[in-house]
């Protein structure tokens, strides 16, 4: 676990785990990427299905990498015959992946977010456009959430964490991004990014639908905790690892306590 310290007023995992009087159900950790600061263990490409312990109430769902609907299929009968509550965490850095490398401006207006200011200036892009790009990347989302709940699972779609603040510098821990700025002409220094604004609202849409997935399958969305985000809205810097997209094993435990405190309480 990391050894991060918990500074600027964030809330340490006893403050949060105050409120916990009784053990909930075993909850069953599964999806992608940012399940691994929840304690998931890293995938290998020829990994079978099996359980893990993660925490005290907590197993994890190992599978081969990338997902495929052996992973899934074996979720749904793991958490059937364990009356586990399932957590999963799915994909989650659409938003970067598609839109960090700023390859023409552009900003959109959210139907939700009121508070997102719109850049002037640049080409207004309708947020059904952006809707569709993440919409094809999760497709298979709507099917799996429909298969636990049809199997009588419980389900909770887990919030993924915002966008960090600076990424400029990160960009040197990641291979993938690395590849886009070569393909692109461009190095580190030189590529304009995403603004972080623009960033921020891409997440929300994000976030938002994951919710509406959630809602529309059976499932209950969780969102990622507001204590590990800073005024902004961004992730914490003491909550961060060190690459672009990912929150730390500190956030994560803080996460898997607020898990256990909800569903200990239903």
């Amino acid at each position: 676990m990391s050894n991060t310290s918990v500074a600027d007023g964030a809330p340490t995992r006893a403050e949060n785990t105050q409120a916990r009087s009784t053990k909930g159900p075993g909850i069953l950790i599964a999806g992608h990427s940012h399940a691994y600061a929840l304690g998931l263990p890293g995938a290998k490409a020829d990994a079978q299905p099996e359980l893990v312990d993660i925490a005290p109430g907590f197993q994890g769902l190992v599978g081969p990498w990338p997902r495929d609907d052996g992973y899934w299929d074996a979720l749904v009968q793991k958490a059937k015959e364990g009356e586990l509550i399932v957590a999963l965490s799915f994909l989650g850095n659409d938003h970067l992946a598609h839109f960090l490398i700023e390859e023409a401006p552009f900003d959109f207006i959210s139907a939700t977010d009121e508070e997102g200011d719109v850049r002037k200036g640049v080409e207004i892009i309708p947020e059904a456009r952006l809707r569709d790009v993440f919409k094809e990347h999760s497709s298979r989302l709507p099917a799996i959430l429909n298969k636990l709940s049809t199997a009588g699972v419980r389900t909770l779609v887990l919030g993924t964490p915002p966008p960090k603040e600076n990424l400029q510098s990160r960009l040197t821990t990641e291979p993938f991004f690395i590849k886009r700025l070569e393909g692109l002409g461009h190095s580190i220094e030189t590529v304009e990014l995403c603004p972080s604004p623009l960033q921020l609202k891409l997440w929300k849409l994000l976030q938002t639908m994951l919710e509406e997935a959630a809602v529309m399958n059976g499932a209950t969305f969780i969102p990622y905790p507001r204590a590990l985000m800073n005024e902004g809205g961004y992730l914490k810097q003491q909550f961060a690892r060190n690459d672009v997209t990912h929150a730390n094993d500190a956030a994560g435990a803080f996460f898997r306590d607020e898990l256990a405190a909800r569903t200990a309480q239903v």
